[in-house]
């Protein structure tokens, strides 16, 4: 696994858009449950990397938290699935 980042710009962050500031928080994490990303910031993306080296190719669960202030139905939660590939 290499550990320096090669990025072609395409694809080379994960990321919600649209999101507000308010009572948000991205997490991503691998398929031992173990966290490779977190941020409360919405504009933050997460780049495929963890403590420093490139993540291997795979499936990485997601779990997105918010507070969905357009239809009132107060805070959100999402998860879902990201693939890396390289």
């Amino acid at each position: 696994m290499p550990s320096h980042r090669t990025t072609d710009g395409i694809n080379d962050g994960f990321k919600v858009v649209g999101a507000e500031q308010d009572e948000f928080e991205l997490s991503i994490f691998n398929r031992w449950g173990e966290s490779v990303f977190n941020s409360v910031d919405p504009g933050a993306a997460w780049d495929g990397s963890y403590s420093g080296a490139m993540v291997p190719d795979g499936t990485y669960v997601y779990m997105l938290r918010y507070r969905d202030s357009c239809n009132g139905t107060g805070r959100m939660e999402r998860i879902g699935h990201v693939t890396v590939l390289r």
